[in-house]
């Protein structure tokens, strides 16, 4: 292996047919193979043995003694047991009933069923089917990842709604053959906004709420809420706001628990009312509770 001028590099190959030496220049920088590998391992979606299969395959295209360095075989403490472990092929499924040209072909896309599962607690690392019902139908529009696991945001018809499914939970996926729906509600859908606010605050009503934060919390409002349509302005010294439009829900009101005294709810005067209530009803909880002491 030599480098050139511009400091890439290149390989040395010795050509058969006309019996000599040749340079060629790598395609990817050592850089990449490792941002591709490291890729491979955080994706939770990705069984041990696929993600091994896969990083091994990123490390052929590499020499020997690079390979060395890319394969770092992580050891990932957020990574589930899982016995779905089909998630791959759910994508492929779900990607052809969304497609509009199969094997050369013009498609329409078309609607699945599927069975949903939910984790038990009497079976703690399989899933079971999430009711008896029948199947569920939706017609799927969009794949996304976040945290490291597939969703897709697919249109339900008893609901009349876009809701999102995580993938590694759709078992036996069925192509359903009739034409999709929903496509002038999807089309009215900013993506961005909408995975900011499913997958951040949950999903209750959107209200537009002003919270005062310390500034210490300035990444971590950011990280949240983004930039787009939402207002900062300094407070004092040692405070900023922020008005931006949320769900309100459980999940919005503990992400405001976690911050403790240092973030506190501005208006409407509904929302700080509702979240009132909220810490009541978990003080209650645990005002209910016997302690060790009560039961001497």
């Amino acid at each position: 292996m030599i480098k050139n001028e511009a400091n890439t590099e290149k390989l040395i190959d010795y050509d058969k047919l006309k019996k000599g030496i040749l340079t060629t220049q790598r395609r990817l920088s050592l850089t990449d193979y490792h941002l591709l590998a490291e890729c491979i391992y955080s994706a939770k979606f990705l069984a041990e043995g696929q993600t091994k299969r896969l990083v091994d395959m990123v490390c052929g295209f590499a020499g020997e003694e690079q390979a060395k360095t890319i394969r770092c075989d992580a050891y990932l403490t957020d990574r589930a047991v899982k016995d779905n472990r089909d998630v791959l092929l759910n994508v492929a499924s779900i990607t052809e009933a969304m497609s509009e040209a199969l094997e050369g072909q013009r498609h329409t896309p078309e609607k699945i069923s599927f069975e949903y599962l939910k984790s038990a607690i009497n079976e703690m690392f399989s899933q079971v089917e999430q009711s008896q019902k029948s199947r569920v139908v939706v017609s799927p529009f969009q794949l996304m990842i976040h945290d490291g696991h597939y969703y897709l945001l697919a249109f339900d018809h008893e609901s009349r709604q876009m809701r999102t499914y995580r993938v590694d939970r759709m078992k036996d996926i069925e192509r359903t053959g009739a034409a999709r729906e929903g496509e002038d509600i999807f089309r009215r859908i900013d993506l961005q906004k909408y995975a900011s606010r499913v997958f951040s605050m949950g999903s209750g009503r959107t209200e537009s709420v002003k919270l005062q934060f310390s500034d210490q919390l300035m990444d971590a409002a950011l990280e949240h809420f983004g930039t787009s349509g939402v207002n900062y302005a300094k407070a004092d010294d040692s405070h900023f706001t922020v008005t931006a439009n949320v769900d309100i829900s459980d999940r919005f009101f503990g992400w405001l628990l976690g911050f403790g005294k240092r973030v506190t709810i501005l208006e409407p005067a509904s929302v700080v009312s509702e979240f009132t209530a909220y810490l009541d009803s978990i003080r209650e909880l645990y005002a209910s509770q016997k302690t060790p002491a009560d039961n001497a």
